[in-house]
């Protein structure tokens, strides 16, 4: 969850999460965010994935021997 702020009156926006459910199955897993100003009713959509997993936890193995 971000803060996102309204364009109109630059209060902080509602969250409301993933309303419609999908999921995007690309790599990483995608879905689209809504957030909302009840004040100027307005939505804003915001594109969130999660983070890669990265095993190697920013090592260069290649500087690494066997």
């Amino acid at each position: 969850m971000k803060e996102v702020k309204c364009d109109e009156c630059g209060e902080q926006m509602k969250f409301l999460g993933n309303v419609s459910g999908i999921t995007y199955t690309s790599n990483p897993v995608q879905w689209d965010d809504v957030y909302v100003c009840d004040k100027c009713k307005t939505k804003k959509v915001v594109r969130e994935h999660r983070a890669i997993y990265d095993p190697t936890e920013g090592r260069n193995l290649d500087e690494y021997t066997l």
